[in-house]
Order: C-alpha cells, then structure tokens, then sequence
C-alpha cells in the first residue's frame, strides 16, 4: 500500500510499485486475510490511478493476466470461503473475515455476497452499544504467533485495538463498511 500511495520512508512518489510487491498481491493460491489484502491492493491500486502500472509491472514479467479477471478470480475465491464460514456456523474467529470480504468484493460489484440471511446474522453480532465486540478475552482478535504465518500461504492477523468497552475497533469498522454496501445494495434495487 505504501508504494500505492508513495507513504514509504524512503520518499518513493505515488505508484511507484515494485515487481516483488505488485507479484506478492497478484499470485494465486492465497487465501484467508492474505486473499483480502490482495483484493483490497487491487482495488486501491485503481482508486489511487496505479492501475495501469500495476498491469505493466504484470506484463514485464510475463503475466499477461487482466487485473479485472485477477479480481473476479479472488473474489470467486473469497465467496468460497464465505460459504465454507456459512456451512461451519460462522465461527467466531472468523466473523471479521466473513464481513471483510462482502464489503471488498461487495462493493465492487460482487452482489452475491449481499444476501438477507447473512445481514441478519451480521446484524446479530452487534451489540448493545452498537458496536462489535473482539472475539478474543486477550485483548486480540487473534492471538498473535511468532511465526509470521500459520501456513506458508495464509498471512495472520497480529493485533486489534480494543476499546475500554470491548468494543473491536476492526470488526466494528468492516461492520460498519459492509452495512454501508448492504444500504447500498438495498437502494440501488428499488430505484
């Protein structure tokens, strides 16, 4: 994302992407947090009008794949995972995953991550107050690992700011954003 946006430390400008990073958030073969990022890279990368850059960075080192299909690749991959979260219950450790990946691949067009059933369990999870709460007692929504990832293709979440209340600062704001895409899908449906 730094080299997205040109925040490095090392004063690169804007879309200044490197073959390591743009091949990294392209390969296949990911999936969980890892997947999400790479959609999210995907998807800032054309807000931030890298899109191009990254589709030469592809094409200079052979692959001629469009990001568009990259996309919907990934995004048929996270519906997948989704489902499998559905069929397992929506187990807790994952609940910020499940709404991570309605609102990246949702609000990009996605519509089959909108469904009513999954609102009203989204809906469930909220609290009292409003917000979201961690699903961890440690202050983490996963515990973190010395081990950078739990697989060699499945990147880790490693820390979650949680409020006095118990309130998940992360989980609250993917809530936050795939009602947003819920309110919007419902909107564009009636007109």
């Amino acid at each position: 994302m730094e080299e997205l946006l040109g925040t490095s430390d090392d004063n690169t400008q804007p879309c200044d992407v490197s073959d390591t990073c743009v091949q990294l958030m392209t390969s296949p073969g990911f999936g969980l947090y890892t997947l999400s990022h790479q959609v999210l890279y995907l998807e800032v990368s054309q807000q931030a009008g890298c899109g191009d850059q990254v589709e030469m960075t592809l094409q200079k080192n052979g692959i001629l794949v469009d990001p568009n299909l990259m996309m919907e690749t990934f995004c048929t991959s996270m519906l997948n995972e989704a489902m499998d979260f559905v069929k397992a219950g929506y187990p807790t450790q994952w609940q910020d995953l499940f709404m991570e990946q309605g609102l990246l691949c949702g609000l990009d067009g996605y519509r089959a991550f909108f469904r009513s059933e999954w609102l009203q369990v989204i809906l469930s999870w909220q609290d009292q107050s409003g917000c979201f709460k961690s699903n961890s007692t440690t202050g983490f929504a996963h515990k973190d690992n010395d081990d950078e990832s739990v697989s060699r293709r499945q990147r880790v979440k490693r820390r979650e700011k949680v409020l006095e209340d118990g309130c998940s600062s992360h989980k609250t704001s993917v809530a936050v954003g795939i009602l947003g895409g819920y309110v919007r899908y419902i909107l564009e449906a009636m007109i």
